[in-house]
């Protein structure tokens, strides 16, 4: 049988090579401009499967990689923060250290006393320091400012935290988390419970029980009445009651001839008898009031004068009798907390400074050194104020060097952080690499191969014409 070729069958044989060479070029030509060799499933079924395995390590390491550098911000503004925090410090502590100068004088302690307020608020202004909407030092508590300066029911000022003490986890690699932050409430902190301390004013001092309040307080002694010993013919003044200000077991000393008195064995005052109201004072400034229109002609000798009183430390809201014993337990109604008191030397009403050893945070000793600076010259003894006032030096200097070692911890979270977004970043640099193998074209080559395609398209579109061109001519 033989096979004839008609005109049609070159015709159709040309054009299926010409729409082939097109076809080919074509492809060649998306090649190179897309620069992927893979755009659907069907171009490469064996390599789709690891391309997506891939791309999906692409999107988890750039979820790494985000969560370390949000992360080393966080951390590196609370170290900046902290870093800010510790100038300031210095400087209040210079200035503190200025003011306990025995020289200056009331007017000169309070500018200073308000100078240490300034830095106060400047430091309560780093601790509630924030990136973006989230505070750094709140710990999880993000959302709302973890420090405030209130004054309490009682009337002292304390600065509180509302933060907790949650430590923010970011994963950071593959099983690999890092803590991004330190909660406030471990940088600013207190020390380890120490001793109870008191300004000596009424002369009470350190009970036996263990006290659990914290920082600096107030504790009130007042007087409620005052009894003497007969004899004499001593009474008590008209303004005993609200007036006098002894406190336990005093003894007066009576020359009726001399006509001197005196209180305590401290110096003697002169008198005529006449007096109704007479203020007899003592050396730590204990006051009670005499008539001493009744007194026996020519006493001398000695009156024992008793002050009873009550103790307060939550401002006057509630008071404790005191016992004159080794411990008075006076109670906090306002946060519970409790004192334990030695009031068997106690000498005088009038409001003591409680400080309660090693839980000075570096707010509360600012509080307490302003406000000692401001009251020292209230006292009957400046220097023993001052020297008070020195000794929270020791609890502020305690809080400074807790708060380096935060910024400490925080440069070591920085760099760890760093390096775990550093290893992150090459391994996705290394991932980029097996995706570019995977599914990107070699350009030099797929170059040359659509130039290879151009020319077969070219030339047969060259054939197709000569085709088309055949006549009967070309058979004569």
């Amino acid at each position: 049988m033989v096979f004839r070729v008609t005109q049609n069958l070159s015709y159709e044989s040309a054009q299926q090579q010409v729409q082939g060479a097109y076809s080919r070029l074509y492809t060649s030509q998306l090649l190179v401009a897309r620069g992927k060799r893979i755009s659907k499933p069907s171009d490469d079924p064996n390599a789709i499967s690891r391309l997506l395995d891939f791309k999906n390590r692409h999107g988890e390491l750039q979820r790494y990689s985000q969560n370390a550098s949000q992360g080393r911000a966080f951390v590196d503004s609370a170290a900046a923060s902290l870093q800010e925090a510790s100038t300031l410090i210095q400087q209040a502590r210079e200035a503190v250290i200025q003011g306990l100068n025995g020289t200056l004088s009331a007017s000169d302690h309070d500018t200073v006393a308000t100078a240490v307020d300034g830095f106060l608020q400047d430091l309560i202004s780093l601790a509630n320091s924030k990136v973006g909407a989230r505070f750094v030092f709140g710990g999880t508590a993000t959302d709302q400012p973890p420090y405030e300066l209130v004054r309490d029911a009682s009337g002292q000022e304390r600065v509180v935290y509302h933060g907790d003490d949650g430590r923010i986890v970011s994963e950071v690699g593959p099983s690999l988390s890092f803590e991004t932050n330190i909660p406030g409430g471990e940088i600013f902190r207190h020390g380890a419970r120490g001793a109870t301390s008191y300004s000596g004013v009424t002369g009470v001092r350190a009970g036996l029980g263990t006290d659990n309040g914290v920082g600096v307080d107030e504790l009130i002694a007042r007087h409620g009445a005052t009894a003497l010993s007969g004899g004499s013919g001593l009474a008590l003044g008209a303004s005993s009651t609200t007036a006098d200000t002894i406190l336990g077991s005093h003894v007066i000393d009576i020359d009726a001839v001399a006509g001197t008195i005196a209180l305590d064995g401290g110096p003697a005052q002169s008198f005529t008898g006449t007096e109704t109201d007479y203020v007899l004072k003592g050396t730590d400034g204990e006051l009670v009031h005499l008539d001493l229109t009744g007194l026996s002609a020519g006493f001398q000798g000695q009156v024992t004068a008793t002050g009873m009183g009550d103790l307060s430390i939550d401002g006057g809201r509630t008071w404790t009798a005191i016992s004159f014993s080794s411990n008075d337990r006076v109670v906090d109604s306002l946060n519970g907390s409790t004192l334990n008191v030695d009031t068997s030397a106690i000498r005088r009403a009038g409001t003591d400074s409680v400080s309660y050893g090693g839980t000075l945070d570096i707010f509360s000793a600012l509080v307490a050194i302003r406000d000692g600076l401001r009251n020292a010259d209230s006292t009957s003894d400046v220097g023993a104020a001052l020297n008070r006032v020195r000794s929270y030096l020791d609890e502020f200097d305690a809080g400074h060097n807790r708060l380096l070692e935060g910024l400490s911890e925080l440069g070591s979270l920085s760099s760890r952080l760093e390096s775990a977004e550093s290893r992150v970043d090459d391994l996705d640099v290394r991932l980029q690499e097996l995706i570019s193998k995977t599914e990107d074209v070699d350009i030099s080559e797929a170059v040359i191969q659509m130039q290879q395609n151009e020319t077969a398209y070219q030339s047969a579109l060259l054939v197709t014409s000569r085709v088309n061109q055949l006549s009967l001519m070309n058979y004569l």
